[in-house]
């Protein structure tokens, strides 16, 4: 199996509820191809909805590490470290995420609120 096959698997098993099991995939991933920035994407996004902030940051700074025009991962970022309460490196990665070109990005930096 390749590693796009893995990440499937992953995401499947994420919307099924299947934690662990989704971890697993990415994780399986992650060891055929270290290079895969979306599978740590989709990894921090399933820590992210499952409340492991650290995890879920680690992931995303992995994904940006291989592949630095990774807008989603900058974006997802922004709004973790929002949520978290970290404004100043929320601001960081909103704005390179804008600079990137995304428009949710450049639209809650002028409105200056992000809406949970």
């Amino acid at each position: 199996m390749n590693s796009e096959a893995y990440i499937s698997l992953g995401f499947a098993y994420g919307r099924k509820g299947d934690f662990e099991k989704a971890i697993e995939y990415y994780k399986k991933s992650i060891e055929i191809f270290p290079n895969s920035a979306s599978a740590y994407f989709h990894m921090g996004y399933e820590y992210y909805i499952h409340n492991c902030f650290d995890k879920s940051i680690e992931s995303y700074l992995n994904a940006i590490e291989i592949d630095s025009d990774y807008i989603s991962a900058y974006f997802n970022l922004g709004l973790l470290y929002d949520k978290i309460g970290l404004k100043e490196k929320s601001e960081e990665y909103l704005k390179k995420a804008a600079r990137l070109g995304s428009e949710k990005a450049q639209y809650i930096l002028k409105e200056g609120k992000i809406s949970w």
